[in-house]
């Protein structure tokens, strides 16, 4: 591979490093191509979906040190999650996140997404410190529809943004048995849940950035990283709220910033633009082989492009 990117002009899209690869050596699939490229430190990501050689991207030692203070400068004001492009403005974000990897006082939640090494969540909301003493007064979690009309009512928030807040902020999780509670009150440990955050996001970083929930969840309890407590349902909670993960379909979940949704929407777009006609879903994914291991959330994804237009015939086609 090293080779490869030696031969190229700065960076090259994973595409054209599977097709070059490939036809040099043997044919290899986009994950384990990920899983070396990002594996190796003689490789970095220096796009969405392209890569190069570290020594062709080298880092300004005087503006990484910029960059580390601009970034801890507004992790601090924010006192929340923020990706790089936000962090540093102007520069680019993958050369940004590269810098701050390993800074002393920056945790990096995978992608390009950072926080301070201190900072537990965003400063609460007035709408947060009304759930927050609710479930303090009541002393145990309630379930997610009695919290809602609870809180509602007269001039209380609306009930869309509560559910919302109760869906997203690290102060509050959903328990075991389906309540939602208070993060500190939560019966699983932290550092219990803090294993099995982390254990995902290795085992995702080890194949190639997704993996179903399911096959997740059992290499979790494999290496012994998942608390007896924490159930799919519960865990997805978790990882919905941290900041690292992405999900898509019914079972697949993904490394934030790995690109996965953008390479299957753009893999299928390539084949209706090549057909130029609509295709059905067993024809797009006969047209792009690659594409099967992802046929249950390739339905989904295409609605969710604003390219993709979803016929009454089954078929899918370019908007025009």
């Amino acid at each position: 591979m090293a080779s490869i990117l030696s031969e190229q002009e700065g960076s090259t899209s994973l595409s054209d490093l599977q097709v070059l690869f490939s036809s040099r050596y043997s044919s290899i699939s986009r994950k384990r191509l990920l899983r070396i490229l990002s594996s190796d430190k003689r490789f970095v990501r220096t796009g969405p979906e392209s890569f190069g050689l570290a020594r062709a991207f080298p880092l300004d030692p005087g503006k990484c040190r910029a960059w580390r203070e601009e970034a801890l400068r507004k992790l601090e004001e924010e006192r929340r999650p923020l990706p790089a492009g936000e962090l540093v403005p102007g520069e680019d974000p993958y050369l940004v996140a590269r810098a701050l990897r390993g800074a002393k006082g920056v945790r990096s939640l995978g992608g390009l997404l950072f926080s301070h090494d201190k900072a537990g969540r965003k400063r609460p909301s007035w709408a947060e410190e009304q759930v927050r003493s609710l479930l303090e007064e009541t002393g145990r979690p309630l379930p997610l529809e009695d919290l809602v009309r609870a809180l509602s009512q007269g001039n209380g928030p609306s009930p869309a943004l509560l559910e919302k807040i109760l869906l997203t902020s690290r102060a509050f999780c959903r328990y075991p048995g389906g309540e939602y509670g208070l993060s500190d009150s939560h019966p699983v440990p932290p550092e219990a849940r803090a294993r099995a955050l982390d254990g995902a996001a290795g085992i995702l970083s080890e194949r190639g950035g997704y993996d179903r929930m399911s096959r997740l969840l059992q290499e979790l309890r494999n290496r012994s990283l998942l608390h007896p407590g924490l159930d799919e349902t519960a865990l997805q909670d978790l990882m919905n709220r941290d900041g690292r993960f992405e999900f898509f379909g019914k079972e697949f979940v993904c490394a934030a910033g790995a690109g996965t949704v953008p390479w299957i929407q753009e893999t299928a777009l390539s084949a209706l633009r090549e057909a130029g006609t609509p295709l059905s879903l067993p024809r797009l994914l006969a047209e792009r082989p690659e594409l099967a291991e992802f046929e249950g959330a390739l339905e989904e994804i295409l609605r969710a492009s604003p390219f993709v237009v979803a016929l009454e015939d089954g078929k899918f086609g370019l908007l025009s």
